[in-house]
């Protein structure tokens, strides 16, 4: 049994998965309690993104050695992969009360409560966390986070809505209404954080559920994926004599949307290069994922410190340009870092992605649904990694001409990372640099965009 386990052992670290799991099976068929073999396959299946496989294992684990926090750890963790929100709650709950000074688990904790919808229990644990470790960055954009979402979730509204009137002596706010299921999946710390961050007049939100009307106002923004629903709201607005509506379509990926729907807005921000536009519209870039933008640069670690050389996660087999790359990777042994999950949403988290990409110097950037851009470009640029994908001339010019590595294949990867990058530092300086000019130049726009927009609308 001893030599199984070895080699079991040998071929998971030797990354040969496969092989690995069909030992650490034999040895559990032997002996189904063996703590290493459950152990080490859990930790398999989870890299595998398979786990609603390894949570038996690690339920097995607790139940065998509940003194061991790991193995507590491990279970909280995939309670909340697997969408188990209220359990992993009471898993993390389990965790903190052997060990109080867990600030990670207790951060953890705090997203599991606010994906139950307790978001006054998420803010008392983050800021539970804060005051264990008041310069925890991350404790302390958690905070931040929840507050102002909760801020968001306090007004919500009829179809009646009426349109506020501006501060005596102050400016019209902008009011935004999003749909609940929209705001849960989109960026909205991007729209807030980069979008928005110029404009200078008060910013109210409000949330609708989906089976409920979307209310009919001024001088609002309409964040929609799909326009088909969004363009009658805007005939009856429109109907209804309201002024200075804004859309903004973050949908669109594949260029197949009706956009009949812009006629009838003021103004328009969207997602994804397109046929030419209306003037009164501004192309922006997707944005980071919720929870791994909005990292201070301050606190980015230097390339010396990244264990990481180059970093790929996401679903693999339904992309032909993923599959190239990581059959470029595996001829000619390239020392990435591949880590396959089972794809859109089934993925890591926006905490354990942000930490894999703030230990990467490179992020590979294979393309998706869409053939130039990905909201994992924007991730990486927020975690200071030197993004490497395939020149995409049209995409690079709306850029600006970022100061990314240039080259025109993935074929090309190999001669691209052999290079001397003894000056990494600098190139990723140099594209920080870039990075936050450009989310000024975005901002900018989208101010004078809407700016224009209330300047030339009055409301009764």
């Amino acid at each position: 049994m001893r030599k199984l386990v070895l080699l079991a052992d040998s071929h998971q670290e030797a990354g040969l998965h496969g092989e690995a799991e069909t030992l650490w099976r034999q040895v559990l068929e032997a002996e189904p309690d063996h703590p290493l073999a459950l152990a080490r396959l859990a930790l398999l299946l989870r890299t595998a993104h398979r786990e609603a496989e390894a949570l038996p294992l690690l339920e097995r684990l607790v139940a065998g050695a509940p003194e061991r926090l790991a193995y507590r750890i491990a279970l909280a963790e995939t309670l909340g992969m697997l969408d188990r929100h209220g359990d992993a709650v009471a898993a993390w709950r389990e965790v903190l009360s052997r060990d109080p000074q867990d600030g990670p688990g207790r951060l953890e904790l705090a997203r599991q409560l606010a994906f139950t919808g307790d978001r006054d229990g998420a803010i008392a644990e983050a800021a539970a966390a804060v005051s264990r470790e008041p310069t925890s960055p991350e404790a302390l954009r958690l905070l931040d986070f929840f507050l102002k979402d909760a801020a968001r979730h306090v007004e919500r509204s009829g179809p009646e809505a009426v349109t506020p009137a501006a501060p005596s002596g102050g400016k019209r706010p902008l009011t935004i209404l999003w749909r609940r299921t929209v705001l849960e999946i989109s960026q909205s710390e991007w729209l807030y954080g980069v979008l928005l961050a110029r404009l200078d007049r008060p910013l109210r939100i409000l949330v609708h559920e989906d089976d409920a009307h979307r209310p009919f106002l001024d001088d609002c923004l309409v964040p929609v994926f799909n326009t088909q629903e969004a363009r009658s709201w805007f005939e009856e607005a429109r109907r209804r004599g309201h002024r200075n509506l804004g859309l903004y379509h973050m949908g669109d990926e594949y260029g197949q949307h009706d956009l009949s729907v812009y006629d009838h807005a003021d103004w328009i921000i969207r997602n994804y290069l397109r046929a030419p536009t209306p003037e009164r519209a501004v192309w922006v870039p997707t944005g980071w994922r919720n929870g791994v933008g909005g990292a201070n640069p301050a606190h980015l670690p230097p390339m010396a410190l990244r264990g990481i050389a180059a970093l790929f996660a996401g679903g693999i087999d339904r992309s032909p340009a993923r599959l190239r790359m990581v059959e470029v990777i595996e001829r000619h042994q390239l020392p990435c870092s591949i880590h396959k999950t089972a794809g859109f949403g089934r993925g890591y988290g926006p905490s354990q992605y942000a930490a894999l990409l703030g230990d990467s110097r490179f992020a590979l950037l294979p393309s998706g649904n869409v053939p130039d851009e990905s909201i994992r470009l924007y991730d990486c640029l927020e975690m200071g990694c030197v993004p490497l994908l395939p020149h995409a001339p049209r995409f690079f010019r709306e850029l600006g001409d970022p100061p990314f590595p240039q080259f025109p294949s993935w074929d090309h990867l190999p001669e691209v990372l052999r290079r001397d990058w003894s000056g990494i530092q600098e190139t990723a300086d140099a594209i920080q640099v870039w990075w936050r000019a450009y989310k000024e130049r975005i901002g900018v726009q989208v101010e004078d965009l809407i700016e224009r927009s209330f300047a030339s609308t009055k409301v009764d």
